[in-house]
């Protein structure tokens, strides 16, 4: 007959085999590893929950920073890809704009290919991610605002050489 016993961690009850006493269990609702005890005689069909010795890893967790892979240039892309977007905002600095945008997208592309080849620290991916797509859409917007305003001119230019037909 299966006995009943309240998990040490939870208190929660679990029902126990015959074939299980003594053994370690896992309680269904908290996950926690415990050793169930014979019947000790306090209620019948009531047993009481041992803790089990909790088992150390086998292997240490991995390090943050991994020494043996190329550091990630997370920071510098991010810096080049706000830089692109806020200099393509602000009319004279189009020319500069473009090329940080160009760099941060380059960089961003190189560094996450590194990253899922495992040749370069993958702590700083979203950080990479957010530069290369600052970049990309700093340029964009640089390419769009210099082709209108190359529109702009063309049109000025068209608008001089009709009037000076008449």
């Amino acid at each position: 007959m299966p006995q009943v016993m309240s998990c040490p961690a939870c208190r929660s009850p679990v029902k126990i085999p015959d074939e299980l006493i003594g053994r370690q269990v896992r309680c269904p609702t908290c996950q926690d590893v415990f050793t169930a005890a014979a019947d000790t005689g306090q209620e019948p069909g009531v047993a009481t929950a041992q803790p089990a010795a909790r088992i150390s890893p086998a292997a240490p967790p991995p390090p943050k920073y991994h020494t043996s892979l190329e550091p990630h240039r997370g920071g510098a892309i991010l810096t080049l890809g706000i830089l692109s977007l806020v200099l393509s905002l602000v009319f004279l600095c189009l020319p500069l704009g473009l090329p940080l945008g160009f760099f941060a997208w380059s960089m961003g592309n190189t560094d996450l290919r590194k990253m899922r080849e495992g040749r370069m620290d993958p702590n700083g991916l979203g950080v990479t991610q957010g530069g290369q797509i600052c970049g990309i859409i700093g340029s964009i917007f640089c390419l769009i605002c210099i082709a209108l305003i190359c529109l702009w001119m063309f049109l000025i230019a068209l608008e001089r050489f009709a009037a000076q037909g008449n």
